[in-house]
């Protein structure tokens, strides 16, 4: 929020816009402010803002740098925001908004057409912005930081679209179609192996891989919609196109000869879909009388999906499928995958909502859902050494049914004073089938390596209860707590085949989830201007798994606990300020610490906690111009660096950043901004190559006109 727009009554929304720059929890929100008068204002005025950065120092990663504060190391600048509107044709109003941002790809353009005596409007524009990556893989004391392609990567996501509709008297229609994408490289976390690591030949995941991502949807969506005293009621239409073109690429053992098939080698997989949809949907809403609402509404949704693709391996990321190229003896491929796949969904809702009494309103629910998938695929596998190429065709067909009852009933009671509760619960019963099979080789030679038959059924059930409780002006508080259930039961039946040694996952017989939850929060306004508020959230989940033949075990137990707190201080009619804390505990414990005793402190226990820190000031240095000091502070330390026995996983990492932000009111129309940021990262579980010291300088000009 830009306070010099206000000059002195900044403060009246300095507090809510320092709460809100905390919530973010990150600092790279508060890059130039945009005004909220210049953006969000509704009339037909018309503005222009202008601003950029640029770098007045980077040491260290630029990678890292731009995947954090999502910004071109370089710089940027241009049109971050403008908006000319005028009267055309009599009274319609033609709007055009507007950015580009060189650098960053920020790019929009919409123009609007409204006619608002009659209720029509036209909508159309295009949009594109980017979001950057670090191409980068895993780190092992002593070895070699292998990077094979260029670390800083972006994906450019756009959206192309017309839309059409009115809204005049009861009725409500739209029709908008669309067409938007996702072009551009990311990185990946399935790394490829290296034994240049510092421990002798023993390999690791430390070698980055790329992502190289085309991906396309197209839609058209029809809406129509009937609104009177009494009742509501609506229906809908929409058709999707998707494609699909990606490629993963992994350097397998960089900088190694073997002809074995061992060595350096890329790993090419090439993944293509086209999918098909189509859905409708429906509602109803009656009131009946003042007390009683009734509502319905049903979907169906079909999908076809046909997949193609191939994986190989060859000498370069862009090479082609040779037989003859080495490739290792547990170096699997595939070639021409195709696969079609048929999607079929039915969802029936209806609802309820009561007003018993002065003190209690009930809502309850039905929820009814189906679906249906068959599935077939086909591909030739490749595997073992060139000397020997092994191709076995393969076919495999899938059905998969699915059934399942959801009921929901929630209060409300506001018969103690000065409190509010709201129970509730969900009850869910669900089961389905699933049939698999898989054909090696082609009619009439074709041997069947798979049969299995496996019926399942699912329990769903979620209970608790929040209160609000609000005794005086000067506080307020909540909690609130809940139990989540669930068992899934399989029962497999598998035709055993010669020489199948493996029943994964049909060994598993059922298993069982469990989610507990609760939260504390409270608001205390101790004296005029300075307010403190505190939340605590705690939720431990457990996940038992019994095998066949075998007791249940616990696969997984995670305790989650989060503490928050906010000092609000409005000291003077100029001066006001805002500290925040977060402290995130977050540990899960998995089953394999009985499974090997070397390596279970590495694998066993995941540690996800962090810490974060805030603190905002904004001073009003006279009638039109205001400063901002913001500083933050993240860290994290979840790593066991067990490097001798595994590659750890988790992540240690600090951040410092500290802004300071100038902003001038030249005139009732104009203003200007200046911001510095300063940004400090270190990350040692990366061996300090994701590192950086960041000086960087942003301006805006802002005008209406």
């Amino acid at each position: 929020m830009t306070p010099s727009l206000y000059g002195r009554t900044f403060l009246r929304v300095s507090a809510l816009a320092a709460a809100t720059l905390a919530s973010v929890g990150s600092v790279y929100a508060y890059d130039i402010p945009t005004s909220p008068e210049l953006v969000a204002n509704a009339t037909a005025e018309d503005w222009a803002s202008f601003s950029g950065g640029a770098q007045l120092k980077l040491d260290g990663s630029a990678a890292s740098y731009q995947r954090r504060h999502q910004h071109e190391e370089a710089g940027f600048g241009g049109v971050d925001s403008f908006r000319v509107s005028s009267t055309v044709f009599g009274d319609r109003i033609l709007r055009i908004d507007g950015k580009a941002i060189v650098g960053d790809n920020e790019y929009l353009v919409r123009a609007l057409l409204k006619d608002e005596n009659n209720g029509w409007y036209v909508d159309a524009g295009y949009k594109e912005s980017r979001v950057f990556y670090a191409g980068t893989g895993g780190y092992s004391p002593g070895g070699l930081w292998i990077q094979p392609h260029d670390d800083q990567l972006a994906l450019d996501r756009g959206e192309l679209w017309m839309e059409a509709g009115f809204d005049k008297d009861a009725w409500t229609f739209k029709i908008r179609g669309s067409h938007k994408y996702r072009k551009g490289q990311k990185d990946s976390t399935m790394w490829g192996d290296s034994v240049y690591s510092g421990l002798g030949t023993t390999a690791r995941k430390t070698v980055p891989a790329l992502l190289d991502i085309d991906e396309t949807r197209d839609t058209i969506e029809i809406d129509l919609g009937y609104v009177s005293e009494k009742f509501e009621a609506g229906a809908g239409l929409r058709a999707e196109s998707i494609e699909v073109e990606n490629k993963s690429t992994i350097l397998r053992n960089p900088g190694q000869a073997n002809p074995s098939g061992s060595g350096q080698r890329y790993q090419n997989t090439y993944t293509g879909s086209e999918s098909d949809l189509f859905s409708a949907h429906g509602y109803v809403v009656s009131y009946v009388g003042d007390r009683l609402t009734l509502s319905g509404a049903a979907s169906q949704t079909t999908m076809d999906t046909v997949l193609s693709g191939d994986r190989f391996f060859a000498a370069t990321a862009d090479g082609v499928y040779d037989p003859r190229f080495p490739r290792g003896n547990t170096a699997h491929g595939y070639n021409d995958l195709h696969g079609d796949t048929q999607w079929d969904q039915w969802v029936i809702v209806g609802n309820a909502s009561f007003v018993a009494g002065k003190d209690w309103t009930i809502v309850g629910g039905l929820r009814y859902e189906n679906q249906s998938q068959d599935s077939f695929s086909e591909y030739i596998e490749t595997a073992g050494p060139a000397s020997a190429p092994l191709e076995e065709p393969f076919e495999q067909e899938g059905e998969r049914e699915f059934d399942e009852v959801l009921a929901t009933i929630e209060a409300n009671y506001t018969g103690i004073d000065n409190w509010v509760f709201t129970p509730f619960v969900e009850y869910a019963v669900g089961s389905g089938s699933l049939v698999e099979e898989q054909m090696e080789g082609h009619a009439p030679a074709a041997v069947l390596v798979l049969d299995r038959d496996t019926e399942f059924d699912r329990d769903y059930l979620k209970y608790g209860i929040n209160g609000r409780w609000y005794p005086t002006t000067w506080f307020n508080g909540a909690l609130g707590a809940y139990r989540k259930e669930r068992n899934n039961g399989y029962d497999t039946l598998e035709r055993v085949l010669p020489g199948d040694t493996s029943r994964y996952p049909a060994f598993i017989d059922d298993q069982d989830f469990l989610t507990d939850d609760i939260y504390l929060k409270g608001t205390v306004r101790a004296m005029k201007g300075l307010s403190l508020t505190a939340r605590w959230d705690r939720m431990r989940t457990t996940i038992d798994t019994t095998e066949l033949a075998h007791q249940g075990t616990v696969s997984s137990d995670q305790d989650i606990d989060i503490i928050s707190a906010t000092v609000t201080w409005v000291a003077t009619s100029r001066v006001s300020a805002q500290v925040g804390a977060n402290l995130v505990y977050d540990q899960m414990i998995t089953g394999s610490v009985s499974a090997n005793t070397a390596v279970a402190s590495s694998v066993a226990k995941f540690s996800s906690d962090y810490t974060t820190y805030n603190a905002i000031v904004m001073v009003a240095l006279d009638e039109t111009s205001d400063l901002q000091v913001d500083y933050y502070y993240y860290s994290t330390d979840n790593v066991d660096a067990n490097y001798r026995l595994t590659l750890p996983y988790g992540m240690d990492a600090r951040e410092d950043v500290l802004g300071v932000t100038y902003t001038k009111r030249l005139n009732a129309d104009v203003n200007i901004a200046l911001r510095l940021v300063m940004s400090d990262y270190s990350e040692p579980s990366s061996g300090g190559y994701m590192d950086y010291d960041s000086q960087m300088l942003y301006g805006r000009l802002q005008m209406r006109f």
